[in-house]
């Protein structure tokens, strides 16, 4: 301010002559500045305004059939056995009771040689306090599909839960499965018809072709309405929705009776296999090619992902991977990840040989996927658990543990 006031002449002398218009060129000039700051910046809001900040974002719990699974809210710290010595990783299902008040009351082995497990660690689990279940919007005592996860070198084992913290459905499997343990019999494809598709293997596709529809089934298991979502082979699609009609499905069911269902049906299309493609049996589906056995899936609506990585190396079970020797007579299990664009990268093994696991990384390098999808078709990274069996040749066995579900359905 002292910059736009001039000096004032001493008393009795005439002031010196100035410029009338300075002055005001000045003045205009601030005001203009400040005109522009007042835009740039709104002004603040009065406390007394009526804004008020917007409440947090509504926590939705995952429910199908009236059904809201528990989740874990705080672990307890408590002393535990130390885990028993394992030369692989290891998972142990076990299936929990939660009460009306998040609280353990029950821990089942699924397996008559796991009751050790389920005995020694049933405190670990009891000083876990869950949110508790809820049945048609009211607190209910339901079971919960849980797996110990023990891996070598490692004092006390991980627990692994269907829902997280936050709560979303974290494992797909163990979802599905507690699910069945509180009554509900998940509908289930029987018969699908055969579709064509002309890709090829050769034309270097790095996701999943796939149609996912809208499928709800009446108490027969015939369908009442059949909707496309979403197709990444849009030539293709009338021809997948035709045999989604023709096909033949087990109705879902509470308690023993055939209830409607709403689910998500989806088809893939890998160029990996001819087509048209035949009715497979599933009754050991472990013994089936991983294609084949992945290509027609049923969800009741949106459970977890769409569909896991799915190895494009090593279908039947045995790879060759170039620059391996063949030295190894060894079984180890290790841990990796999936990036969107398919590729495999090392994260742990079970063994400390660093020569060993060197042979390990370069194995899981050269190891290629279809990556994981969400229901809107994004790719999404992916760790799973795969076990390698190293036989003194040049090829190796391999076994991927996330295509293989656990049976709970002996627990009654």
């Amino acid at each position: 301010c002292n910059r736009l006031i001039r000096p004032v002449a001493s008393v009795g002398t005439e002031p010196p002559e100035t410029d009338a218009t300075t002055p005001s060129l000045l003045l205009l000039l601030f005001l203009l500045v400040c005109l522009v700051g007042s835009c740039a910046a709104p002004p603040p809001i009065p406390r007394d305004s009526g804004q008020v900040t917007p409440p947090p974002e509504t926590v939705v719990r995952p429910e199908h059939f009236g059904i809201a699974l528990p989740y874990p809210v705080t672990f307890g710290r408590i002393d535990l056995p130390r885990q028993p010595y394992t030369e692989v990783d290891v998972y142990v299902p076990l299936v929990a009771t939660i009460d009306t008040t998040g609280a353990v009351m029950e821990v089942l082995p699924l397996h008559a040689d796991d009751t050790m497990y389920a005995r020694w660690y049933d405190g670990r689990l009891r000083a876990i306090e869950f949110e508790p279940g809820l049945i048609h919007e009211e607190k209910s005592a339901t079971r919960l599909a849980v797996k110990l996860h023990f891996r070598p070198g490692w004092r006390y084992p991980g627990v692994e839960f269907p829902i997280d913290h936050k709560p979303k459905i974290k494992d797909t499997d163990l979802y599905l499965a507690s699910l069945e343990l509180n009554g509900v019999g998940h509908a289930a494809i029987r018969r699908f018809p055969a579709y064509f598709c002309d890709l090829s293997v050769h034309d270097g596709l790095r996701q999943t072709p796939f149609v996912l529809a809208a499928l709800d089934l009446d108490t027969a298991g015939r369908p009442v309405r059949i909707e496309p979502i979403l197709s990444t082979i849009p030539d293709r699609t009338d021809e997948i929705l035709s045999s989604m009609n023709w096909a033949e499905y087990w109705p879902a069911t509470r308690n023993g009776q055939p209830v409607p269902s709403r689910n998500l049906l989806a088809v893939f299309l890998y160029p990996d296999i001819c087509y048209p493609t035949r009715v497979i049996n599933l009754s050991n589906a472990d013994t089936v090619n991983v294609f084949q056995r992945t290509r027609v899936r049923l969800f009741p609506t949106q459970v977890g992902l769409l569909s896991p990585a799915i190895p494009r190396s090593g279908i039947n079970g045995l790879i060759t991977p170039s620059g391996y020797s063949g030295n190894y007579y060894a079984y180890a299990s290790a841990a990796i990840s999936v990036d969107t664009l398919g590729k495999a990268s090392l994260l742990y093994t079970s063994r400390r040989n660093q020569q060993f696991n060197e042979s390990c990384r370069r194995i899981v390098e050269q190891l290629r996927f279809y990556p994981a999808m969400d229901f809107q078709g994004h790719p999404r990274s992916f760790r799973g658990l795969v076990y390698l069996r190293f036989t003194g040749s040049k090829s190796v066995r391999i076994r991927y543990k996330w295509l293989s579900r656990t049976d709970y359905s002996t627990i009654r």
